[in-house]
């Protein structure tokens, strides 16, 4: 057996252990030690299961001699290893390889213990009277990036909250054929301050018992009292629809949307809120003009008083919602997911899909940046899809050096199968892309791709030397196909240039990922959250969106990342003592 399935196997045997025996730790507890946070709530996922975005891996013709390999590297690799008090590492000896060393240049977290104990930001007002309570949530019905959005926000709210997280049954997710999984296996998912149960151990201890009830105080029980539901949910099937209908049922919905800004903050802070608002709209109405081009190259600083922050983040909304008395004492929160029933294709229901940081604000700026932070550190992509994609990237790397050139390459990442009817560019030729000069001639470009005709990108080639993922097969010889989406968007992420697909979640991520790499790396433009990368969008607007620090802008945060998320959130830790730009 393999080191990698050695641990994959032990990852699965322990996770229902694992959550079964933090729920114990709970019921004995009571409530969570603000002071005193147990590490016994960590919660580390079991197997790292298949994973599928809407983006499959590109087909290009391949030969043994453009299969690079990531073992010959050059005596002047481009390391770039973290250095600090808080410097984190990639070990990737277990999984294959590349050896520590040249897989530094993948790390953009940090290791800052402190935030892994990070205290809920509420205390639920029925806490004293030793009440249990939970955030439950449905994944998004959509491709895995759309689902990762969903679980971000779900972990903030829970952490925010003080709740314990009630993690999904398995279940397919959309464009993954026949793969049952569980939402946190595909990420180091390791916060210790979280009590984390799973769904099985939720209904077992709370459904069963007859602690749950309807809308008229009446103990309810979920479909034909069943509290294994793993592998019986999934798009759009009847199970899926029985059990969600179920728990809409027995728990609180939480209706905000994305057109309010949520705000966690003190009671004090909340009772002069309207008069806050009202100023702030009131600014907006003499200003005139679209709030989100007003800071545009001149972010507020991350320390910045509540007021100030609030004001950047609005960006034309006019109303904010709050953790009111009402949830604090609702035992179950309940994020609802997005329905589409298949015969009419109607949509129904609450979808909450927007960048966590997009929706929420808290009161503390230190409080908001940790949060950011958490979500860097802790919900990262698991060391094992990291591991395949930093061998790519070496191998990538390597190549370039032995052909005598600098060891740097760019990377695209083109969706063709969605979006042509408001893309020009994507429904087009290959020679209009190449037109409008989005790559430089003569470069390495690594390419991510939906397109299935490799002779598509023949002009391409007379101009750039291309690498798929086909490339580099030999590199990923047992890792699960279903990660590949995954392992394409951490190499697109390292490239010194990157032209994404506006709109797709897919690209968006990716430009997080560069965000992140950008702060630790201290690249050109991190102290704005400027990145070198383009967009190709419906027209020329788009294209360079990301090259300037950009507010958010309502209604559609999810079109794309923003630098809020990214930007100088290392602000009040002490690198090295050589800390980021103020503000």
């Amino acid at each position: 057996m393999k080191p990698s399935d050695l641990l994959r196997a032990l990852k699965c045997g322990l996770f229902a252990t694992i959550c079964f025996n933090a729920y114990l730790v709970l019921l004995l507890h009571q409530y969570r030690d603000k002071a005193e946070p147990s590490k016994v709530l960590s919660y580390k996922g079991g197997e790292i299961k298949h994973h599928a975005t809407a983006v499959s891996l590109s087909r290009s013709e391949t030969t043994a001699s453009e299969k690079p390999n990531f073992a010959k590297a050059s005596a002047n690799f481009p390391f770039s290893e973290q250095t600090g008090r808080y410097k984190a590492s990639l070990v990737c000896d277990p999984f294959g390889g590349p050896s520590k060393e040249r897989a530094a240049e993948m790390v953009y977290w940090r290791n800052i213990p402190s935030d892994q104990y990070f205290p809920g930001v509420t205390i639920n007002s029925s806490a004293a009277a030793g009440q249990l309570k939970f955030l439950t949530f449905e994944p998004d019905r959509a491709g895995f990036n759309n689902v990762r959005l969903a679980f971000e926000l779900a972990v903030v709210l829970a952490q925010a909250m003080g709740r314990t997280l009630v993690i999904p049954p398995k279940s397919t997710l959309w464009n993954m054929p026949g793969k049952d999984v569980c939402i946190p296996d595909f990420f180091e998912f390791d916060l210790r301050g979280l009590p984390v149960v799973s769904f099985e151990s939720f209904l077992r201890q709370e459904a069963l018992a007859g602690k749950l009830y309807d809308q008229n105080g009446k103990a309810t029980y979920p479909p034909d009292n069943r509290t294994n539901w793993d592998g019986r949910i999934g798009i759009y099937g009847e199970d899926d629809k029985r059990l969600w209908t179920w728990m809409r049922s027995t728990s609180t919905i939480l209706d905000w949307t994305p057109e309010c800004v949520v705000l966690f903050s003190s009671d004090t802070a909340l009772n002069v809120l309207p008069s806050i608002l009202n100023g702030i709209l009131r600014e907006g109405e003499q200003e005139g003009g679209p709030e989100d081009l007003k800071y545009s190259g001149h972010p507020t600083p991350v320390n910045a008083p509540m007021m100030d922050r609030l004001r950047e983040m609005l960006v034309g909304r006019n109303k904010v919602c709050s953790y009111s008395k009402e949830l604090q004492d609702a035992k179950v929160i309940h994020l609802p997911g997005w329905d589409t029933n298949i015969p009419g294709k109607e949509e129904t229901g609450h979808r909450l899909m927007v960048p966590f940081y997009a929706l929420v604000l808290f009161e503390k700026w230190q409080a908001d940046i940790r949060m950011k932070r958490l979500i860097r550190d802790h919900l990262r992509y698991a060391d094992e899809i990291q591991c395949a994609a930093a061998r790519i990237v070496n191998a990538l790397r390597t190549t370039e050096l032995e052909n005598g050139r600098d060891g740097t390459f760019d990377s695209l990442h083109l969706r063709r199968q969605d979006f042509t009817t408001v893309f020009s560019l994507v429904s087009s030729k290959s020679d209009d892309i190449l037109s409008e000069k989005y790559l430089k001639e003569n470069r390495t470009v690594y390419v991510a791709t939906d397109e299935t005709n490799s002779s598509w990108f023949g002009p391409f080639r007379r101009y750039n030397h291309l690498y798929f993922l086909d490339n580099f097969t030999h590199l990923l010889e047992g890792v699960d196909p279903n990660f590949f989406g995954l392992i394409e968007q951490l190499v697109l992420a390292r490239g010194d240039a990157f032209v994404g697909t506006y709109y797709s979640t897919f690209s968006a991520y990716v430009n997080r990922i560069r965000g992140y790499h950008s702060q630790t790396k201290r690249l050109s433009g991190y102290s704005d959250g400027i990145i070198n990368s383009e967009y190709i969008g419906p027209d020329s607007t788009y294209r360079g969106v990301m090259k300037t620090y950009h507010s958010l802008e309502a209604p559609q945060f999810w079109t794309r990342e923003w630098p809020v998320s990214w930007r100088n959130i290392d602000y009040d830790i002490d690198l090295s003592k050589d800390q980021i730009s103020v503000g």
